[in-house]
């Protein structure tokens, strides 16, 4: 399925990923996004949004790793990879794993940064689509999908009431 596609199921729900310490002004635009989100659930556009928080950073090897939120955090942007692989998409820079230098305790050790905002969209509980991405060597952010999801939903939501009861 191409990144971009919409296919209608009965149990399309999305994920919004949030930094909790974001850096100064990212707060309205998170919070606008949200909205849209919701706005969206509401329009029976997706069965469930959830908003999940997040750090700038899981350590791959340090306890935060085998923690049951660093373990679902890690799962969440392998099947994020996997998605981005499947589908010719890239969200490598979005989610980078590097070396830092912990002072206090004069070691090295690897972590795996986290974007401000992501996107993470399901379909009978499959990734469909990620982002922050990039598609076709164009970048597409989060606000970007959520003006292409509220299109498409316009268009979905239209044929819907047009169509007799029970037909779809």
């Amino acid at each position: 399925m191409a990144p971009t596609d919409s296919h209608p199921t009965e149990t399309r729900t999305a994920e919004l990923w949030v930094r909790s310490h974001s850096p100064f002004g990212a707060a309205p635009e998170r919070a606008t996004v949200l909205d849209s989100l919701e706005t969206l659930e509401e329009a029976g556009y997706f069965e469930d949004v959830t908003a999940r928080l997040w750090g700038k950073r899981v350590g791959l090897s340090t306890m935060a790793a085998r923690t049951e939120e660093g373990t679902e955090i890690l799962d969440r942007v392998t099947d994020f990879r996997t998605w981005a692989e499947r589908n010719d998409a890239t969200v490598e820079q979005f989610f980078p794993e590097r070396m830092m230098d912990s002072h206090l305790v004069d070691e090295s050790y690897l972590v795996q940064e986290l974007p401000t905002l992501a996107l993470a969209e399901y379909e009978d509980g499959e990734v469909v689509h990620v982002t922050p991405c990039i598609v076709d060597g164009s970048l597409q952010t989060v606000e970007d999908r959520v003006s292409t999801i509220e299109a498409e939903a316009e268009g979905e939501i239209a044929q819907r009431e047009l169509s007799p009861a029970g037909v779809q």
